[in-house]
């Protein structure tokens, strides 16, 4: 197996993973998938129980993240039995989810293996145990390089656009569309506030937010808001995100970075509307393309809309793209 080959594994929500492969497999990669396509399965009712009650009785959110990780290094353990001793590149997104053991063995068979850490470190104690594991640890917040100098593989990345993936237009684009997708959390305020302005203006705003119980009854009068209980498909989203032509992004500040959807406006020619202030400090803002709000400039925001959008230098483009990220990350 030669260094075509790369060893993926990060979390399964919104299936983001396959948009990873995709993409690798379009710039001539073959992907193996630690964390398997298949989802974590309970073996029998009696594992299940278990886990009920631990969770239920002992406040234990413990025993079913144990038991996941078990259930995929048994899986992965087979898939890396037929490679060479360092053959292959391996990326792991969230690395705490697996099992060390399972890191040692893919780490054995690696010329190189990265992590990259799209969420705070401290939003996941159990992570300062995996960084001296590999090669180079990247994080997108620079303040947890600053915060935690003893580790010296911590290194600062970014998130990106897909690049190589392929996304379709519709027959009907809609020009006039404003669009997000997150949690329901305490940037609801924000999220009506600015999809209550853009009604206003004549856009079309379309806002799906992750909530089992719904959209609260305080809030069901924004008929933009729309609750789903399962993540949007990544690739889905995508396609959405072609589609339309403003992205709308609502800054979270436990993070001290930019979100996909930045990169997003920015790889597929979207204007953006964000809170977000650090991304004026990125070599692609433009102030025709992305509207950073606040308390005192909202009446700007017609302005903008009607504004052209301005093309960004494709040199600029392509440093913010997936397939340059992985290349800088793995020294290729």
């Amino acid at each position: 197996m030669s260094l075509n080959t790369v060893v993926l594994s990060l979390p399964q929500d919104s299936e983001i993973y396959k948009v990873f492969k995709i993409n690798l497999e379009n710039n001539g990669f073959k992907v193996i998938l630690l964390m398997s396509e298949e989802p974590f399965e309970y073996k029998d009712f009696k594992q299940h129980f278990t886990a009920v009650i631990r969770k239920t009785l002992l406040f234990d959110k413990n025993y079913k993240k144990e038991l996941r990780k078990k259930y995929y290094t048994e899986k992965s353990l087979s898939l890396l039995e037929n490679i060479e001793d360092k053959s292959v590149l391996s990326l792991i997104i969230r690395p705490d989810i697996l099992d060390k053991e399972l890191l040692h063995k893919v780490k054995k068979k690696s010329k190189r293996m990265v992590a990259y850490q799209w969420d705070g470190l401290d939003r996941f104690k159990d992570i300062f145990e995996y960084i001296p594991l590999f090669d180079d640890f990247y994080v997108f917040d620079k303040k947890d390089i600053a915060k935690n100098i003893q580790y010296n593989n911590l290194k600062a990345s970014h998130n990106f656009y897909f690049d190589n993936i392929d996304l379709s237009k519709d027959q009907i684009t809609h020009t006039k569309k404003a669009y997000f997708v997150g949690h329901f959390d305490f940037r609801i305020t924000h999220i009506v506030k600015i999809g209550s302005l853009l009604e206003k203006l004549g856009l079309e705003v379309d806002i799906f937010l992750e909530k089992n119980s719904g959209i609260p009854k305080e809030y069901q009068e924004y008929s933009f808001l729309k609750a789903i209980k399962q993540p949007i498909p990544f690739y889905e989203n995508l396609q959405k995100v072609y589609n339309l032509n403003i992205l709308l992004d609502f800054h979270n500040p436990i993070h001290n970075g930019l979100s996909f959807r930045s990169f997003e406006a920015l790889g597929y020619e979207k204007k953006l509307i964000t809170n977000n202030e650090l991304i004026k400090t990125y070599d692609f803002y433009h102030p025709n393309n992305i509207f950073v709000w606040n308390e005192n400039n909202l009446e700007e925001l017609e302005e903008f809309i009607n504004k052209p959008y301005v093309k960004i230098e494709e040199n600029i483009k392509e440093k913010y793209s997936f397939t340059y990220w992985f290349s800088d990350i793995m020294k290729i």
